[in-house]
């Protein structure tokens, strides 16, 4: 963990302390879009935790599991010259949940008025301090080298799908109830105007479904885990009515992205990254 800071510590806590440095909405917003890769193998800490970081004006979480990749970020109202790279264990993330959603609820029952709830950064060497509601929320830091991610998210894809969300995760979710019970594989299968997603299981037979979607590349078939891309639409499902899915070769990662509406897209930034498996 590096926690890269141009003045010291006790200066900067001042200098936090003057500026809201993230909503309690925005904080459960990126705990929401980036929890589910988290990889709950505690033997594993730097998976089994979540990078946050801070850089002016812009705030990022981005969590692993070495199979998937989830990556959110917005823009903040930032304090120029600071920056902070923070590994947070999965359990101060779930306290930071809980947290998050009670000062919501708060603010939510003391009105417009009490203004919105904000939560405040103050890293030190070893430990991060979380200000929410008015309580100090103090978080021992893991001590662990985290993935270099920007490795891990293509560039571009040479293959680029526009689906329907909803209509994506109820075909997932239905195909997926004949897949094998220990791997979850799906066969998904990309044509001009169609997706089709297909598994089988010796116990559960078949499943085949169909929808339309805007693609007008070749046609390719590559396998995922079903759940893996379950988890992605349930976490971007207030984020647009569509998801936009990247893919290039039958090895290749899939990557998935919301199709934010104009005002979101300039705020938030969200990626995920599935590896695909053999099926």
């Amino acid at each position: 963990v590096t926690i890269r800071m141009r003045l010291s510590f006790h200066s900067n806590m001042a200098l936090l302390r003057l500026g809201r440095v993230s909503s309690a909405e925005l904080l459960r917003r990126l705990i929401g879009h980036t929890r589910f890769s988290i990889s709950p193998d505690d033997t594993r800490p730097n998976l089994n935790s979540a990078m946050f970081e801070w850089n002016e004006s812009r705030i990022r979480m981005v969590t692993t599991d070495g199979h998937r990749l989830s990556k959110m970020e917005a823009t903040i109202e930032g304090v120029p010259g600071a920056t902070a790279s923070l590994l947070l264990p999965l359990k101060a993330i779930s306290e930071l949940e809980k947290l998050a959603d009670e000062a919501m609820a708060e603010g939510k029952h003391a009105g417009a008025e009490a203004g919105t709830p904000t939560v405040t950064l103050i890293p030190s060497d070893s430990n991060a301090f979380f200000e929410v509601a008015g309580g100090l929320f103090s978080v021992k830091l893991v001590e662990a080298q985290f993935p270099s991610y920007k490795k891990v998210i293509p560039e571009s894809s040479s293959r680029m799908a526009r689906i329907p969300a909803a209509a994506f995760a109820d075909s997932l979710r239905a195909v997926s109830l004949a897949a094998n019970d220990r791997t979850g594989g799906i066969r998904l299968t990309l044509a001009p105007g169609t997706l089709r997603i297909t598994s089988e299981s010796p116990e559960s037979g078949e499943g085949v479904d169909e929808l339309p979607m805007d693609y007008q590349g070749s046609e390719i078939t590559i396998g995922f885990n079903a759940k893996y891309f379950q988890d992605v639409l349930a976490a971007v499902k207030d984020d647009g009515d569509e998801v936009l899915l990247g893919l290039s070769g039958e090895l290749d990662p899939a990557v998935l992205r919301p199709a934010f509406g104009e005002e979101a897209a300039k705020k938030y930034d969200f990626v995920a990254v599935v590896m695909p498996m053999r099926i």
